[in-house]
């Protein structure tokens, strides 16, 4: 079936082309306002997202709240954009490449693109990985060691939210619980619960390191200390004059 394929293909080929037309616009001195539309209209995809998702005829306490992993990133990542904070540029990022890339993989979809739920799952993640490359691509960002502990502190605060409710009302946020897709994912090969919990914690803390481990690796064959990001890394500077 060529859906799947196809679709992947145009959400890369998207998400690509805004960061070139990202690296075009900032050596030019425009790339501020591309940068606020993309920001403002994710939060707003958000937004209507959840909205949509929580209408009486589709909502379900176990499902429709925005508690997944993927639902905090989705606003994590238009704020990293628009606060330039480091944790959340730093949650962004390593959530965008560990954890989001797998729906891009194994995607959660039991239906077709004749049902308005298969756009809003592909919207909901490009957003996320779509941002994070944008970060990366245009504005500069580059992750440091410390940033692999600012994105585990950032998903311990998740967990410590969200696995209680899973525990206690059998929900399937996270996929934390007890409960996994159906659709069949990593989480197949990883055992009951909950030994599989601490191996889908081992899991993120070795994928966060090998997100982190390609940038060691430049600088130190480059001999670049740690770059650190200030707004000159993306706001132009004026031309200087003789």
């Amino acid at each position: 079936m060529l859906t799947y394929p196809v679709t992947v293909t145009i959400c890369l080929v998207l998400m690509v082309a805004l960061a070139l037309v990202g690296r075009w616009l900032k050596r030019r001195g425009g790339e501020r306002p591309l940068r606020l539309i993309l920001a403002w209209g994710s939060l707003a995809a958000w937004a209507g997202y959840n909205l949509w998702n929580m209408q009486p005829s589709r909502f379900s306490w176990d499902n429709s709240l925005p508690l997944h992993l993927c639902d905090v990133a989705s606003i994590v990542a238009p704020l990293a954009l628009l606060l330039r904070w480091r944790p959340l540029r730093a949650m962004l990022y390593f959530w965008a490449f560990a954890f989001t890339t797998q729906a891009f993989i194994t995607p959660r979809l039991d239906v077709g693109p004749d049902s308005f739920w298969y756009w809003l799952f592909w919207m909901n993640h490009v957003q996320i990985l779509g941002l994070a490359i944008y970060d990366v691509a245009v504005l500069n960002y580059r992750p440091r060691l410390g940033d692999v502990g600012l994105a585990v502190a950032g998903t311990l605060v998740w967990m410590a939210v969200v696995l209680p409710l899973v525990i206690r009302f059998d929900w399937i946020y996270g996929f934390i619980g007890r409960r996994i897709p159906e659709t069949g994912s990593i989480l197949d090969w990883l055992g009951p619960w909950p030994m599989r919990l601490a191996w889908m914690a081992l899991l993120a803390i070795a994928g966060f390191v090998v997100c982190w481990l390609p940038w060691a690796v430049v600088r130190r064959l480059t001999g670049r200390s740690t770059h650190r990001i200030t707004d000159a890394d993306t706001e132009p500077r004026p031309p200087t004059t003789p």
